[in-house]
């Protein structure tokens, strides 16, 4: 901020400057409901006026910097980050620091970024991303869709070109925790087996696991301008072990507690031409999905996340068929576990968003999910502050594009060929002005 030095991506909720520097020096972290110095007992008295209801947020933190060192007010090891961070923004050259008293916390708690995969080669350009942007714009998230691009021990048939190892993941891991953010890996599953051709990674190694196209719907005849994405067969006998192996392993290289499934924009399911599915209920096959994959996580003690648009009638609502259902796997709702955090994306801003009452109404915990425009960013976060409901959890932003171009868009210079074009560049700070708005939503300069 202006005066200070500051470099932080975010502004705080409340800064003091009066003015001056003092020497860098140790930070001292207290607790605000018992303070031990009189600098904190001061501050404590400042914050506890300053946050809602008078109670600190979890990353909610209060941070005086005083001409020998520093002082600061953190109830968990989040805030207490915060505060490391946001003192490191008041530096100033030659060891020295701003003087400021700061009292800030989140608007929204989870606020996340997903990323398609851009490959171990870009590992460096994914840790200057993280350390240079992600962490000073506060996001506490990234989902990393890493798909198939791993080396699987357990089905080495899946081994594609330039995957990921264990320990390369862990360095990426290791960065982000560093900075505060947890890493949730992604493999699609169900759905989005790969474009029209080729056939993707999984389906290239196992034929016999897809769920075969058909000529009779549009949406699911190969040969058509309107088929999207192939599917598995949720009910052949040994897909489901397959995948939850696989899943295994990305778990476990990113010591992960929780997993996203995808599973979003399925059409070709129940099809006609498929000896175990057709004649079957959409519904109830896409239900047997999730659940199979939802159950064998909990039997690992993890959690489950996965896009929202099968469950939303595409018809009642006006969502239509992307966003929302229009090919009968809506009924699914009613039929799976309630702690799965719903990821609901939409992409224009609209009025209302009635998937986000709909899916916390059912008791879900909803992550409301946005791309490119910052407007429909904007219209997502009020929504979700409308609500008013502890299960809608914040903002999750997407980029759709892998994030080594991210950081290339960010960075010149990092990114291998092609150089990130204007519109890597302009959805890039589309991201990152809606998580400093998830933070703070007076920080909306654009």
């Amino acid at each position: 901020m202006e005066g200070t030095g500051w470099s932080l991506g975010t502004k705080p909720r409340f800064i003091r400057e009066p003015g001056g520097e003092g020497a860098e020096g140790s930070l001292a972290v207290e607790n605000p409901r018992s303070p031990r110095s009189s600098y904190a007992h001061v501050l404590a008295a400042e914050a506890l006026r300053l946050f809602p209801g008078g109670e600190m947020p979890p990353e909610g933190y209060a941070l005086m910097t005083l001409p020998q060192g520093a002082v600061a007010l953190a109830e968990t090891p989040q805030a207490a980050h915060r505060a490391r961070q946001a003192m490191k923004a008041l530096r100033r050259p030659g060891g020295r620091q701003a003087l400021a008293t700061i009292v800030d916390w989140p608007d929204m708690t989870w606020r996340g970024l997903h990323v398609l995969d851009s490959g171990p080669a870009s590992l460096p350009a994914l840790l200057r991303l993280v350390r240079e942007f992600l962490a000073p714009h506060r996001l506490n998230v990234l989902v990393y869709e890493i798909d198939y691009s791993f080396r699987f021990t357990s089905h080495p048939e899946m081994m594609i070109d330039d995957v990921w190892t264990g320990e390369q993941v862990g360095e990426l891991v290791a960065a982000c925790r560093a900075e505060g953010i947890r890493v949730i890996p992604q493999i699609n599953c169900l759905g989005h087996q790969s474009w029209k051709q080729p056939p993707g990674a999984l389906l290239r190694r196992h034929p016999e696991f897809e769920e075969a196209p058909d000529p009779s719907n549009p949406y699911m005849d190969i040969n058509s301008e309107k088929f999207y994405c192939r599917s598995w067969c949720p009910l052949h006998p040994d897909v489901n072990a397959f995948a939850c192996d696989l899943i295994d392993e990305v778990l476990d290289a990113f010591d992960s507690d929780l997993f996203h499934a995808g599973m979003d924009e399925v059409f070709v399911i129940a099809s006609p031409s498929c000896p175990r599915c057709g004649g079957k209920d959409p519904g109830e096959l896409f239900a047997k999905a999730v659940n199979d994959i939802h159950a064998h996580l909990k039997g690992r003690g993890r959690g489950m996340l996965m896009w929202g648009d099968r469950f939303i009638d595409g018809k009642a609502t006006g969502m239509g068929l992307w966003e929302a259902s229009e090919n009968g796997t809506h009924p699914a709702i009613d039929l799976v576990p309630k702690d799965i955090i719903v990821c609901d994306w939409h992409y224009e801003p609209m009025p209302a968003y009635p998937s986000i009452e709909i899916l916390s109404g059912k008791g879900f915990r909803v992550w409301p999910t946005a791309w490119r425009k910052l407007d429909a960013q904007r219209a997502l976060m009020k929504a979700a502050r409308e609500r008013n409901d502890r299960k809608v959890l914040g903002l999750l932003a997407t980029i759709w594009y892998p994030a080594g171009r991210m950081a290339g868009a960010l960075i010149p210079g990092v990114a291998g060929p092609p150089e990130p074009g204007e519109k890597d560049a302009e959805g890039a700070r589309t991201v990152l002005a809606g998580l400093r708005e998830a933070w703070n939503p007076e920080d909306n300069a654009e």
